[in-house]
Order: C-alpha cells, then structure tokens, then sequence
C-alpha cells in the first residue's frame, strides 16, 4: 500500500484564554475525524471503502497533531494551517496515511 498525502479541513471558533496577565488564541481541535473531513475521494486511497478507513485517518491526524485537543495558536504545528474567518476560523491539517 502506498502512503497518500491528504488534508483534514473543519471549522472551529478561536477562542481566547488568559495565560499570566497575557491573552492568548487557542484553537480546539475535533475530537473525531470522518471521510467527510477529509479530502480525498474513493480512487485516492485504496482502503478509502473499507471498514479500516476511519480508524486509519484518526491515527494519522491524532500524529499529526501531537494527540492534542487544544493548541495554541502562535504555537501550531508545521502540519496545520489556521484561515481566520470572521466568526469562523478554518482549520486544515495535513496528513499521510
């Protein structure tokens, strides 16, 4: 099996938390990734129909995110990429499965 490079993308609210006397961003991230979430199609990925997908893709992106729920934003990974919106912020994070 060949490793594919795709991108999980979800909407999130940034939210801001007080660290000392400082307020800082924070992004939540989802706890629970789908096919939905991610952009590959059926002819991308050869497991893509297969019962094994979903956990496969919630490994992937638990690596890629260091097994975090919450990041804060001046600190993100190299892998994820956060375009602020005006209420709602995308989060896209790149993945290899």
């Amino acid at each position: 099996m060949r490793q594919v490079n795709a991108t999980v993308t979800f909407k999130v609210k940034i939210k801001q938390i007080l660290d000392g006397e400082t307020r800082r961003n924070i992004v939540d991230y989802k706890l629970k990734v789908s096919r939905a979430d991610c952009n590959l199609r059926p002819c991308d990925h050869d497991y893509y129909n297969s019962d094994m997908f979903p956990s496969m893709l919630q490994r992937a992106y638990d690596k890629a995110i260091g097994n975090r729920r919450w990041q804060y934003l001046d600190t993100l990974p190299a892998c994820v990429t956060v375009e602020r919106g005006a209420f709602f912020s995308t989060v896209s994070v790149a993945v290899c499965i």
